[in-house]
């Protein structure tokens, strides 16, 4: 691919700095505010990982930066189950494979991993003073 790998960054595709957690509700045609470090998924559940990033590609949700041509970022975000008794927080890669600059999660490619399952945590359990960068 040849760009650069921007690690874990920020809606502004900025390197997360130390600190609070900045949540972000954010469902479909949202924009993720510059300074968002966590995104949380609220409008519904899904069975997998896999499921979360097929909703994140048709969703019309965008970046406020830009992701170069070639470039991957990270983002962290928190959705719940199907079940509805655990909330998931996961790894979301957004990868560029275009030839030009994308906002939109849906020109991107998504891969979506669960980093963990927080059973009998539910998404309004998660707050900026228990996320925290270091």
């Amino acid at each position: 691919m040849g760009g650069a790998v921007l690690g874990l960054v920020n809606g502004a595709l900025a390197a997360v700095a130390a600190g609070a957690a900045v949540i972000q509700q954010v469902n479909s045609g949202a924009t993720i505010a510059a300074g968002t470090t966590f995104i949380e998924l609220t409008q519904q559940t899904f069975l997998t990982p896999t499921a979360v990033a097929a909703y994140l590609h048709a969703s019309g949700i965008l970046t406020t930066g830009t992701l170069a041509s070639h470039e991957s970022a990270h983002l962290l975000i928190a959705y719940q189950d199907a079940v509805g008794t655990s909330t998931h927080i996961a790894d979301l890669a957004i990868i560029n494979t275009t030839g030009a600059g994308t906002k939109a999660l849906g020109t991107d490619t998504e891969h979506v991993s669960d980093i963990v399952q927080l059973t009998g945590v539910t998404m309004t359990d998660l707050t900026a003073a228990n996320i925290h960068f270091v």
